[in-house]
């Protein structure tokens, strides 16, 4: 469904003057665009719900502007995406009451984190192409969006140890999934 919307607005645009050999960017980037906002929506809704949203805002903003730039594993379907990315974002949340008083875990596994992002920035993957030019900035920006992330995480510690943890279940989470992208894309080349 997301497609077919997607493939109609792209065709609609080209009607009014985009150029043609652009459809497929404006198609893929209307797709990305829709599915991100699906999962926001239910991500939110299911926080409303947890009475988290706070708590959602600060992962979300930390995930997905690490998760834009470092790339990694993308599912196979929208379905799966939307449904793995709500699982995610959901777990995060519930967990993170639970860390507060595992400070030394966000030393070490923040750091961890962030050496894996250095590695592998940016993680190329078939579904989500990106150019030369585009690779030098993401894998820049995902190392200094892992560093600030990294530096929140400890500064908010003592005194909002609430958001901390929401930024370090960011910070882990993608830093997981760029590694699962870099596996699987060993795997199909």
């Amino acid at each position: 469904m997301m497609k077919k919307i997607s493939n109609s607005f792209a065709k609609w645009l080209i009607e009014n003057g985009m150029p043609k050999e652009q459809e497929q960017v404006y198609s893929y980037g209307l797709e990305c665009l829709l599915n991100e906002a699906v999962i926001t929506i239910f991500l939110f809704l299911i926080a409303l719900f947890l009475h988290k949203v706070p708590e959602m805002l600060v992962w979300d903003i930390a995930f997905t502007l690490l998760r834009v730039n470092l790339g990694g594993v993308h599912a196979s379907t929208h379905a799966k995406c939307i449904l793995s990315s709500t699982l995610i974002g959901v777990f995060s949340i519930l967990l993170c009451p639970y860390l507060y008083n595992y400070f030394i875990v966000f030393i070490v596994a923040g750091l961890i984190s962030c050496v894996i992002v250095f590695v592998i920035a940016p993680v190329k993957n078939k579904n989500h192409p990106i150019s030369g030019a585009r690779e030098a900035f993401a894998r820049k920006y995902s190392i200094i969006i892992a560093v600030i992330e990294y530096a929140l995480i400890l500064l908010l510690y003592k005194h909002c140890p609430a958001f901390s943890s929401c930024i370090f279940l960011a910070l882990f989470s993608v830093s997981l999934l760029g590694l699962w992208g870099t596996r699987n894309q060993t795997k199909s080349s």
